[in-house]
């Protein structure tokens, strides 16, 4: 930046220099063509005016030069501009796409919150239904529980109850058997006594 200041204030000061020069080279063309007409003035001074003028037209020349290369590094800098400003086109652009785009995904995300809300009050729902079948389940097996309880002490029962009835056939069948036996010892007797009585009969 300040060898940029200075390079201008040196491309301002050409034309003043260049006016110097020229006024000096005027000055100069004009004491030559003094000495022209005074021939009687040494040779030398005129050899050391075209020294002077010589070394003025070099200034010239170099000032020429510092003209020419700050215009060579102006055209630069307005390449290098207009790159830069390229670059900047290009960068806005992408921005404006990366903005599209983050607007597209914020659009997404809005949705998936949509969703994700639907999703979470569906999950809350099913969490009621099944904590209403747990309990069910829970009821359900307290009722088993209670209803296995009462099917064992039934079968305790009814064990008992069966053996009850074994013992009960095994008396009747002894009653039976007992009848039975009596039966026959009746049968017999009654055979007994009609014998007797026939022979009773038999002897009247």
């Amino acid at each position: 930046m300040i060898s940029q200041a200075i390079e201008d204030k040196s491309i301002k000061g050409l034309p003043i220099q260049v006016s110097q020069s020229q006024t000096v080279i005027e000055t100069k063309n004009k004491q030559v063509t003094d000495l022209q007409k005074q021939v009687t003035q040494p040779q030398i001074q005129v050899k050391q005016s075209q020294t002077v003028v010589g070394t003025k037209n070099k200034q010239v020349t170099d000032l020429q030069k510092q003209v020419t290369q700050p215009q060579i590094q102006v055209k630069q800098s307005q390449t290098v501009v207009g790159t830069k400003n390229n670059q900047v086109t290009d960068l806005q652009k992408q921005v404006t796409e990366l903005q599209f785009q983050v607007r597209q995904f914020q659009t997404q995300i809005e949705i998936k919150d949509e969703k994700i809300k639907d999703l979470q009050t569906l999950v809350r729902q099913y969490q009621t239904v099944v904590e209403t079948n747990n309990k069910q389940v829970t009821d359900l097996q307290t009722q088993v529980g209670q209803n296995q309880t009462e099917l064992k002490t039934k079968n305790e029962q009814l064990t008992d109850l069966q053996t009850q009835i074994k013992t009960k056939d095994e008396r009747i069948t002894d009653l039976q058997t007992q009848i039975k036996t009596k039966d026959e010892r009746i049968t017999d007797l009654q055979t007994q006594i009609e014998i007797k009585n026939e022979r009773i009969t038999d002897l009247q």
